[in-house]
């Protein structure tokens, strides 16, 4: 997996709340991002490969969140 690029992500959209994280982390959760408008949707989806499980938060995000939140269920499935 790649290393956090800042620089690569500063023009990146998604957005999650904090009580979110926290209330993961309070549990034991450690908590990765997945950086949903990320071009490289499968850089993305490597990231589940080390992962346990998927938060969702729910909202609104439009046909693209929609979509790429559909790819993460498919892959975990």
């Amino acid at each position: 997996m790649k290393k956090w690029d800042p620089v690569a992500m500063a023009n990146k959209t998604s957005y999650i709340q904090y009580s979110y994280i926290s209330a993961l982390e309070s549990a034991g959760a450690r908590t990765v991002p997945l950086i949903f408008d990320n071009p490289n949707v499968e850089e993305e989806l490597a990231k589940l490969d080390h992962l346990n499980g998927v938060f969702y938060c729910g909202g609104d995000g439009g046909a693209e969140y929609l979509a790429f939140g559909q790819k993460i269920f498919n892959k975990a499935k």
